[in-house]
């Protein structure tokens, strides 16, 4: 996988395998073509699919521009198939040829594909997991077996906004996170690593892996290099929204339903409070 970023914060990117090039939330033409021109990119191989996680204009806006650039370009490398978008059905994304209404289990060949429908963020967000069918095909520029895109649903450190749905959506969602493998590496929407660290250190005060990676995160940023990809096993112990029903973190709240503690984890962070005191 490589990630490029768009616009001032968002990531999109290019996951390739021996048959698939896919990109996945190219949101601004400007922004995709130049960057496959400047790394000589442009014209070397087909894009086969665009993966949308969800319907906001900073993940979205020109899909279908971009898809109408590499049509063009993949008709000269003599690749006439469609390029396939993928997107939540609720978006109502009219550029969609590939609509997911549910969790879906697709063979993209080299590659399966997990597309689970994760309503909460927007009502139809799409979290796309990726798992290599043998050792030797390469998800990522390097030998990860296992890739999910969260889009904004998940960041490291963090994760979306309940535009949509609510705490108890938000919770199913990380119910579905449960049944993946912690070492599926997370590819999220946003570079918001460092901030959603500083707050959750704020929070979680004795949680010393938080501490711990926000200063990595720190030291990444300052060498001008992106924080992902996570693991879903790092974020099980450093995101204090997936770590709801820790005990410890609902009794910071007052709390011992996780839902109810997933709640006002949003209400804090949306207001900019923690726990910290003065």
């Amino acid at each position: 996988v490589t990630p490029f970023q768009l616009f001032i914060d968002n990531f999109c990117y290019l996951l390739q395998t021996e048959k698939l090039n896919i990109l996945v939330d190219p949101a601004e033409k400007v922004g995709v073509v130049d960057y496959f021109k400047k790394n000589g990119l442009e014209g070397k191989f087909p894009i086969t699919h665009i993966f949308l996680t969800h319907k906001h204009a900073d993940h979205a806006r020109d899909a279908q521009l971009v898809k109408e650039h590499f049509t063009s370009l993949n008709a000269g490398l003599g690749y006439t198939k469609e390029i396939e978008i993928f997107a939540g059905e609720p978006e109502n994304l009219p550029i969609t040829t590939h609509p997911i209404r549910e969790d879906t289990n697709i063979d993209l060949g080299d590659a399966r594909l997990t597309a689970l429908l994760t309503p909460c963020h927007t009502k139809g967000h799409v979290l796309y997991y990726l798992e290599a069918k043998a050792p030797s095909v390469d998800l990522a520029n390097n030998t990860y077996d296992r890739i999910i895109f969260t889009g904004d649903t998940i960041f490291v450190g963090g994760c979306g906004r309940f535009f949509e749905g609510s705490a108890d959506d938000m919770y199913e969602v990380f119910q579905k996170l449960k049944k993946l493998p912690k070492e599926t590496f997370l590819f999220c929407g946003h570079e918001y690593t460092v901030d959603n660290l500083v707050w959750a250190e704020q929070i979680e005060l004795e949680n010393e892996e938080i501490k711990k990676k926000l200063a990595w995160a720190k030291s990444k940023r300052e060498a001008g290099q992106f924080t992902i990809p996570s693991t879903l096993g790092e974020e099980w112990i450093t995101n204090v929204f997936l770590r709801c029903e820790e005990p410890s973190l609902g009794a910071l709240f007052g709390s011992d339903d996780p839902k109810k503690t997933l709640a006002l984890i949003r209400e804090y962070k949306n207001a900019k409070k923690t726990l910290k005191k003065d």
